[in-house]
């Protein structure tokens, strides 16, 4: 005897609607968590952040401002200050490509 998975079953757990919940509600909680972390000078860059909902499974938090990895990093001129890193350690989430 042996086990076949169901082909469909990565499809059909990416659109069920308790796990679609699921994912929008932990993009929220990193959505939140990363503004309250992110340094504010401007709020330009707490401001760019967002959460996108992917068509394959799964959300993504996003920075949009080009200057994003400075304050996450540091420079020469600037301690690193981060607010992604911590998010995703605080929330117990993998980074994937």
């Amino acid at each position: 005897m042996s086990f076949v998975p169901n082909p469909n079953i990565e499809r059909e757990i990416k659109t069920d609607s308790g796990v679609r919940a699921m994912l929008d509600d932990l993009g929220e909680e990193a959505l939140n968590e990363a503004q309250s972390l992110a340094p504010v000078a401007t709020g330009a860059l707490r401001d760019s952040l967002a959460i996108t909902r992917l068509d394959e499974g799964g959300v993504r938090l996003s920075v949009n401002v080009d200057y994003w990895l400075f304050p996450e990093f540091g420079t020469v001129n600037m301690p690193p200050e981060p607010y992604l890193r911590p998010t995703l350690t605080a929330l117990g989430l993998r980074v994937t490509q």
